[in-house]
């Protein structure tokens, strides 16, 4: 009889034992499911912010390259020096790729597509104005050119 006790207490404490494994057991995989969820979002979340990042580094490298298409433009117009034109032409050849790069690490996104859109009309007109003033100057000279630029032509 002690015997039989023994042994259904024994029996007892390995079903204690097995079910408090099953519940850590269980408890482990909950948190490793919640982790590895966390850990995907924060990845996700870190893609997003580095692509970001490249967006505003090449949208600053736009802005660049347009100031680098007035400087030319301006350069020219005073001097009447070809040489001036250098900034110009690298930056109009410059800004084209910087969009495609900038329409690639958009993506999809609509309301983005359009700024783009919006922007690359806008530069569009700007190395237009730009250019027609650049031929003004060639063509006349630097008072007919320099009343174009302090009009401040509508672009």
């Amino acid at each position: 009889m002690i015997r039989r006790q023994k042994i259904k207490q024994g029996s007892s404490f390995l079903k204690n034992v097995a079910a408090g494994f099953g519940l850590t057991s269980l408890i482990l995989i909950i948190i490793s499911i919640v982790s590895y969820r966390n850990l995907n979002g924060l990845i996700r979340t870190y893609n997003q912010a580095i692509n970001s990042h490249k967006i505003l580094e090449k949208l600053e490298a736009v802005v660049s390259q347009m100031k680098d298409v007035e400087t030319g433009q301006r350069g020219y117009v005073i001097t009447g020096q070809d040489n001036y034109l250098e900034p110009y032409n690298a930056a109009t050849v410059s800004v084209t790729q910087q969009l495609k790069e900038l329409r690639y690490l958009i993506g999809n996104n609509p309301k983005y597509q359009q700024h783009l859109k919006k922007l690359e009309l806008l530069i569009k007109q700007r190395i237009a104005v730009s250019q027609y003033v650049i031929d003004t100057r060639k063509k006349f000279d630097f008072e007919t050119a320099k009343k174009l630029n302090s009009k401040k032509m509508q672009f």
